[in-house]
């Protein structure tokens, strides 16, 4: 880890996860100084194949870019895997009642760097820069000041990953027990089911709630230049990089201008021009079912928990 030289691609790794799609640095090769986050890059995909079918002119510019860091593709069978050797029994309980990948991957994202560390990147986000140029040797997290999740780069074991991880584990097991029932409460539309659920809107509350439990600040977009946020109490939180400025918005999304999230849900546009791709069927907006359920004593089954699907399963 951490080397800059010879590098070697295996698909079908026979390591611990049957199939990972690996690059691993050669032990001959020079060392770069050590740092707090793991020259590790996270990718996660229903299959190698498929990823690079759909996003393999993206998913090159991480590996291009970053020759000193492991690259690390994970399929489904994979990334389960990796979530049921190192995650509680309440964290694996949950990830495995998600149904759609952008569910599972928001889990992912949070779990992964909370136990093993380093840089996850969605397949639809763009590299322009080498990681290097914004992360740190003590950096515990660079983000932007927008706190996006597209792309996330953390030390293990950061308070505000394992504030996620607990609200959205929470979330999950709260919300299979409500479908269960078929609860007036449960969630019942993709943006209640997923983005409040497990998406950007539980990751940036738990920002929020740890920068305020530790002095930061209810509005966490301080301090203004490139720099260290030392008036936090919390250990993780003082060695927090954000970067002053992106050259997007919240619905824009960029990472410290290096990292473009490039969202199917509409065209993204900026200097180099404007990209659109439709949403696969795929996609978490249309989506029946959100979680897997059993049904309770004296439930009525629902067909779809997506009430607005126009799927013939659901209205039939």
């Amino acid at each position: 880890l951490g080397c800059q030289g010879t590098m070697e691609w295996e698909f079908g790794f026979k390591g611990t996860f049957e199939g990972m799609a690996s690059r691993r640095l050669s032990s001959n090769d020079t060392p770069y100084s050590a740092q707090a986050i793991p020259r590790r890059i996270w990718q996660i995909g229903a299959t190698l194949k498929a990823a690079l079918y759909s996003h393999g002119n993206l998913m090159q510019t991480w590996w291009k870019l970053n020759p000193e860091y492991e690259y690390k593709f994970l399929s489904d069978p994979e990334a389960s895997a990796l979530i049921v050797t190192h995650a509680s029994a309440d964290e694996q309980q949950a990830y495995r009642a998600l149904i759609n990948g952008a569910q599972r991957a928001d889990l992912f994202r949070v779990l992964v760097l909370k136990y093993l560390g380093g840089v996850y990147a969605d397949l639809d986000s763009e590299l322009r820069a080498p990681l290097r140029t914004i992360i740190t040797s003590n950096a515990s997290c660079v983000t932007g000041p927008f706190w996006t999740s597209e792309m996330l780069a953390y030390e293990p074991g950061h308070s505000i990953l394992n504030e996620a991880a607990a609200i959205m584990t929470r979330n999950v097991l709260h919300q299979v027990e409500l479908q269960s029932r078929n609860d007036s409460k449960r969630c019942h539309a993709p943006a209640s089911c997923v983005l409040f659920v497990t998406g950007p809107y539980v990751y940036r509350r738990a920002v929020a709630a740890v920068a305020e439990r530790s002095g930061c600040g209810r509005y966490f977009h301080l301090p203004k230049r490139s720099e260290q946020t030392q008036k936090c109490s919390d250990k993780h939180m003082q060695r927090t990089y954000i970067c002053h400025a992106d050259r997007g918005s919240i619905y824009n999304s960029w990472v410290c201008n290096i990292s473009k999230h490039w969202d199917c849900r509409g065209n993204s546009c900026d200097a180099s021009g404007c990209k659109r791709r439709e949403c696969s069927k795929a996609h978490y907006t249309n989506a029946a079912n959100f979680f897997h359920v059993s049904k309770s004593d004296g439930a009525v089954p629902l067909k779809c928990q997506n009430a607005f699907a126009r799927l013939k399963e659901c209205l039939d």
